[in-house]
């Protein structure tokens, strides 16, 4: 018996030295299409937590339970244009889940930082779009929502005021195919990267560049795939001294899609089922953001697709009466007809809540 003393005394040891945080989050998102009236809620909870075995060494996980309150089923169909009823329908079940979505070690020691393991990978300057990230899909109805975690060894090393970098898929590691490098160094108040990257055989080049310019923020990114496509994006924002904050973003993809007075069934099912940046080649991207109380936001933004002139407008306010809390309140409305990107959509809500602990 006396072994499992000795293990229950570690046990206790290893979780006393554990750090805890997380949230609570419920969402409600009534959602009027063109063909059906949707209720999307659901609610979660995200437990942090953080594990140091040295002064640089420690352990990051987070695992997610979420469980939805509305439909659970969801129709390709419902997410087309009035005018396509597709035959090749598909019914999706989304059920509760518990996943575990950060999991890695981090190693740091002077100029060499390491971590391996699910964790998210964000780089880059795009707000709403990030075309040189080939590991980061954002929603771009929700661009700052928080990033799931892939599967990758990450290495930096500093050297001589450069940054090399190198992050490799482990789902692939065998054959060595997913995987990207950058070298990152600072120039008259900007931060600059170069990127090379090999993701299922596809070669790409790419740049980013963050800073400002007279208190005017900037950024751009450039993204090439050989011998397929090119996408940019064009950025920049500014605070004003009254506290308004005012953003612009374009993209531009060379392999979107053109518009001829609508788009086919096909072209809609692999905008589902890819994950591409965007569907269409041209979007624009503002918002005006300000505070209206001490503890409350009002922003408003749009979003454009500038290819089938449809787009999106969303008014938010944020309250945070409390450290620990958030409040978010969101109306959606949806510009153009039916047989557009933004099209199939009438009009939405959002209510959202978040407890820290």
């Amino acid at each position: 018996m006396r072994w499992i003393y000795v293990i229950i005394i570690n046990l206790g040891i290893v979780f006393s030295q554990l750090e805890f945080s997380g949230y609570v989050e419920g969402e409600l998102d009534p959602i009027d299409l063109q063909k059906v009236y949707l209720i999307y809620g659901y609610a979660k909870i995200r437990t942090d937590i953080n594990y140091n075995i040295l002064d640089n060494i420690n352990i990051k996980s987070a695992i997610f339970y979420k469980t939805l309150w509305s439909d659970k089923f969801i129709s390709t169909n419902d997410f087309t244009p009035i005018e396509i009823e597709s035959e090749f329908d598909m019914n999706f079940l989304s059920p509760d889940s518990l996943y575990l979505d950060n999991f890695f070690i981090n190693y740091s020691f002077e100029d060499l930082n390491c971590t391996i393991g699910r964790q998210p990978i964000t780089f880059g300057g795009g707000y709403v779009w990030n075309p040189i990230n080939p590991f980061l899909t954002k929603d771009m109805l929700d661009p700052t929502y928080e990033i799931q975690g892939v599967d990758v060894a990450r290495v930096s090393y500093l050297l001589n005021e450069v940054e090399v970098e190198a992050i490799v898929s482990l789902n692939s590691i065998q054959n060595n195919q997913n995987y990207l490098v950058s070298s990152n160094f600072s120039l008259l108040d900007h931060d600059i990267s170069f990127i090379y990257s090999d993701m299922n055989s596809q070669e790409s080049f790419g740049f980013y560049s963050v800073g400002e310019i007279a208190s005017i923020g900037i950024w751009t990114e450039y993204s090439s795939i050989v011998h397929s496509s090119s996408n940019y994006v064009l950025g920049g924002d500014y605070t004003f001294e009254n506290g308004v904050y005012l953003m612009n973003e374009y993209l531009h993809q060379s392999n979107g899609l053109n518009f001829d007075g609508g788009y086919d069934e096909i072209e809609y099912f692999v905008y589902f089922f890819t994950n591409p940046i965007a569907l269409a080649q041209d979007y624009f991207f503002t918002m005006i953001q300000f505070p209206i109380l001490d503890f409350t936001n009002f922003s408003l933004s749009q979003i454009t697709n500038l290819t089938d002139k449809s787009g999106m407008i969303n008014l938010q306010i944020d309250h945070s009466p409390l450290d620990d809390v958030d409040f978010t309140f969101g109306v959606f409305a949806f510009l153009e007809n039916s047989n557009t990107e933004f099209g199939i959509f009438n009009h939405g809500l959002r209510f959202r809540t978040r407890y820290y602990f």
